[in-house]
């Protein structure tokens, strides 16, 4: 900068002269202004720069809202378990469980509850007299075809009490059995309330004469298993009680005049509404045989021979 010349004149009087001091006045006031707006500029940026990392700073550390979460368990018959998951009362999951799908579960509920009486068997039927023989004198009508004669039993229902785990226990259940006895020659069975006999026919060739009964069942029965899963041998004995469902006389065949006939004749035929039977059954796996034994008489007492009726044969366990 330069500084003002002073120059002296007439009579005393100075004069200064401006103009250099006020060119050099202006580029001073140019390069301040210049000066203070790259400062602004300057200023402006690292305020927008420190705002940025600030909002950065604070959108990276938000921590969300905490969700309310509440889970329910309610447990339906023995086996089955419901959860339900709910996020701020708004179900967002269900599970079902079930203890049936466990194999340890069936496993133990197939060690705890097997027997050997839910079967199907189909057995010969024969008729024996009081002394076990199977010949009737002076009624050879009750002598039947063992071959034509027998007998299916459905049992359906089952249920063991363990008195030794599994390898020893008590089994009673459910069933039904159908018998026929078949007889030889053209009897004609006939039945009054005092009697129960049979006569011939010689006009009339039978291809089918047989009668049948129908039979309710529940056993008391004594179990052995050499397992104590539902596998390997079994051996069974005991009673089976039964009450009469119903009876009839089923024939077929032609007569004198080589035409065909059907009968059926439903009646009691004085047989014992009740029986008792002893049986004895035992096998290996699902396979087995059976023999049981009538302990009452077929018929009402005094009403035709005493007669025991035997049956035997196989079991398919299920």
């Amino acid at each position: 900068m330069m500084k003002p010349r002073l120059i002296f004149m007439k009579e005393n009087t100075i004069f200064i002269n401006f103009s250099t001091i006020f060119e050099t006045t202006n580029q001073d006031i140019i390069f301040n202004k210049q000066l203070k707006k790259m400062k602004e500029i300057i200023l402006t940026s690292a305020l927008i720069f420190i705002t940025f990392i600030t909002h950065s700073q604070k959108e990276t550390n938000e921590v969300p809202p905490t969700q309310k979460s509440d889970t329910t368990i309610r447990t339906y018959g023995k086996n089955k378990e419901v959860e339900v998951i709910k996020v701020d009362d708004k179900v967002v999951q269900i599970n079902i469980e079930s203890g049936d799908d466990s194999s340890e579960e069936k496993q133990k509920t197939k060690t705890q509850n097997f027997a050997h009486w839910s079967s199907f068997m189909f057995g010969m039927n024969i008729l024996t007299n009081e002394n076990q023989g199977v010949n009737f004198d002076n009624a050879e009508y009750w002598e039947i075809d063992p071959a034509k004669s027998f007998s299916y039993s459905f049992n359906f229902a089952e249920k063991k009490v363990n008195i030794f785990k599994n390898y020893v226990g008590l089994t009673t259940g459910l069933g039904i059995t159908f018998n026929n006895y078949s007889f030889k020659n053209n009897y004609i069975l006939s039945s009054s309330p005092d009697s129960v006999f049979a006569i011939i026919d010689p006009s009339l060739q039978y291809s089918k004469n047989k009668l049948k009964s129908t039979y309710f069942r529940v056993p008391l029965l004594l179990e052995i298993c050499t397992s104590s899963f539902d596998k390997g041998a079994f051996f069974s004995a005991g009673v089976v009680g039964g009450v009469r469902l119903g009876s009839k006389i089923k024939r077929e065949g032609k007569d004198a005049s080589n035409n065909s006939f059907k009968q059926k004749i439903k009646s009691d035929y004085n047989l014992n509404t009740f029986t008792l039977d002893a049986l004895i059954k035992f096998g290996f796996d699902d396979f087995g045989v059976f023999a049981q034994y009538s302990l009452t008489p077929m018929f009402q007492e005094n009403k035709t021979q005493t007669i025991y009726p035997l049956n035997f044969g196989v079991t398919l366990e299920f």
